[in-house]
């Protein structure tokens, strides 16, 4: 279902590599990895909307956690803020349940986000999946956190911090 909503928001927007959302020098401690396929696979649907271009992050680690994020343009900040109301929708927190098979356990207050406890895929425990909708202007990005422990809130504070400028 995600691939398809994919599908039909990336028609003719080019993909394309870029720097992390946030720099390892932010981060002090965190390196920079390859993050195929990326987090764009958990966007909200953004078919219809005017999409620019989509900015691909490498994903930033450390110690078992993880930090993921993409970028959509949009051709107005109208659009980005209609791409934001996909995110904030029932349909989309209910998309990620089905996706990461995981119940939301609470959505994190004052931000547009959603925290899960899922199965890890290769191994056996359970990890805390935090995404997150940030609208910048015209750019909504998508940002995930990945902890076996979960985020410190002062760290998931600074990432979104970070993300938000």
């Amino acid at each position: 279902m995600l691939a398809g909503a994919l599908a039909g928001c990336g028609s003719g927007a080019p993909v394309a590599g870029g720097r992390p959302v946030v720099r390892p020098s932010e981060l002090p401690g965190w390196r920079v990895v390859d993050d195929a396929p990326g987090i764009a696979e958990l966007a909200p649907d953004v078919s219809g909307l005017e999409l620019v271009r989509r900015v691909d992050s490498p994903a930033l680690v450390r110690s078992g956690d993880a930090v993921r994020a993409t970028t959509f343009e949009f051709a107005s900040e109208r659009t980005a803020a209609a791409a934001l109301a996909r995110a904030r929708a029932e349909a989309y927190a209910a998309l990620l349940v089905h996706e990461l098979h995981g119940p939301i356990r609470r959505a994190p207050a004052g931000a547009v986000g959603y925290r899960l406890d899922v199965g890890r895929p290769a191994e056996p425990g359970r990890d805390t999946v935090e995404i997150y909708a940030v609208r910048r202007g015209r750019a909504l990005v998508i940002v995930e956190l990945v902890s076996g422990d979960g985020f410190d809130g002062d760290l998931r504070d600074r990432i979104l911090e970070l993300v938000s400028r």
